[in-house]
């Protein structure tokens, strides 16, 4: 039977469906959410119970366990200790333990879901055989063939389907003088490949990248100010001209964006190419005080985020690859750090950020929509109202007044409540001492 945990992340039971436990409120009182996320709750703790098992992932589990099976138990059990409370389990961690016993990450994090599912040591051993359901019935000349077909016809870049794999078995079949099997049976052969080998096989390993395990979070961001990425993007809407109000084109935007607290540092929007201008000016717009900023501008509400960031993450382009920006850093004392080439989900928080920003544009007049199915026939350039100053003013008071007041998923509150609260740090309020409540 699994076991009731009530540290924040675990899965607990409640009117025979599985929620995520957010947080606990003294001993009485828990806080809970569906698990596709759209409902959140209150509940006493009285009324939790273990995780719901579903049939499919169900597992029988002999007790007590001996032998081999107990031996075996606890080694993966000494392997995954410092790892079992999920507020602890880093990517990092995960990764030197796999160094260590010499085994892959996400073998790891199987034992860690069946850990965290049952709470018990024998969950840990993996199932024993069902007495060969699932293994091959066919001759093993035959099996062997399929195998080989599987591997040079389909697991390439040449993406043949599974009906041209059937007919090159058929031909070896008939060739040797093999009983040919159904395409069906082909068909079952090939979905037992992971899909990441698919991907990697066919598309490259750019397309395997979406399976690799991510870290929840983003190491070393653990204050206010402690990593600031910096990214550009093209926005989704087209401006109009100061004098005539004609259509012009798509403007692009700078921004800096700070990894742990979630809020918007600052940002310059232009019509020119970005480069290193528009990269300093957004770093000088993230490091000034607001205040005069937004009265100029008739935005009311708060920006308390700015000051000395300790690091600035960027991507590889030219622009950020100058010696302005890495003088500017040094003369400040900021880290100035890369992204690793190859690895695109490095700088996720601030391109996750352009898409809620675009999501926003799109509701708005002249906008182009994410892609041209989407826009379909809407005449963007006829609708286009507004100027430069105008979406810049905009986009300032959306920033200040909504995003950063609204619920962030990924930090279970607002960016503007998680500044706050953390600001007490040290090192935060040394950055922006004026934000301390």
């Amino acid at each position: 039977m699994p076991v009731l945990n009530l540290y924040p992340g675990s899965v607990v039971g409640y009117k025979d469906r599985n929620w995520e436990l957010i947080a606990t409120f003294g001993t009485d009182r828990a806080c809970v959410r569906s698990a596709d996320r759209r409902e959140k709750c209150m509940v006493p703790i009285a009324d939790l119970k273990p995780p719901l098992i579903v049939e499919e992932h169900g597992r029988q589990m002999a007790l007590p366990l001996g032998g081999r099976d107990q031996t075996q138990a606890g080694k993966w059990m000494e392997c995954i200790r410092p790892l079992r409370n999920p507020a602890d389990r880093s990517r990092d961690l995960v990764l030197n333990r796999a160094a260590e016993y010499k085994i892959h990450p996400s073998t790891i994090y199987r034992r860690l879901a069946a850990w965290d599912l049952h709470g018990r040591e024998e969950a840990l051993v993996p199932l024993k055989s069902d007495g060969g359901r699932g293994k091959s019935r066919l001759r093993p000349d035959v099996d062997e063939l399929i195998t080989s077909s599987i591997e040079c016809h389909y697991l390439n870049k040449q993406k043949l389907k599974i009906k041209d794999v059937a007919r090159e078995v058929r031909r070896a079949c008939d060739v040797a003088g093999l009983p040919a099997p159904h395409v069906n049976t082909i068909a079952s052969r090939v979905h037992q490949v992971s899909a990441e080998v698919v991907a990697r096989k066919r598309k490259g390993k750019k397309a395997a990248e979406r399976f690799r395990p991510r870290p929840t979070k983003f190491e070393g961001a653990t204050y206010p100010l402690s990593i600031v990425e910096i990214d550009h993007t093209k926005l989704d809407v087209i401006l109009v001209d100061d004098i005539d109000r004609g259509a012009t084109c798509r403007p692009w935007i700078t921004l800096g964006f700070d990894v742990y607290s979630r809020m918007v540092m600052g940002f310059y929007i232009s019509l020119d190419p970005v480069g290193a201008i528009s990269t300093g000016l957004c770093i000088a717009h993230s490091m000034m005080r607001k205040d005069t900023w937004l009265a100029e501008r008739g935005i009311e509400g708060d920006w308390p985020c700015w000051g000395r960031m300790d690091c600035i993450h960027v991507d590889n382009a030219k622009e950020f690859r100058g010696d302005m920006l890495r003088r500017a850093c040094e003369r400040y004392g900021i880290e100035l750090n890369f992204r690793p080439v190859g690895q695109p989900h490095f700088g996720g928080h601030v391109e996750r950020f352009y898409r809620t920003l675009n999501d926003w544009l799109h509701k708005l007049p002249g906008t182009t929509f994410s892609s041209v199915p989407d826009k379909g026939e809407y005449p963007s350039a006829a609708k286009a109202c507004f100027t430069l100053g105008e979406l810049e003013q905009a986009i300032g008071k959306w920033i200040v007044e909504i995003y950063h007041n609204q619920f962030h998923r990924g930090i279970q509150k607002s960016p503007s409540n998680a500044l706050r609260r953390d600001s007490w740090s040290p090192t935060a309020a040394r950055c922006h001492q004026s934000s301390l409540i």
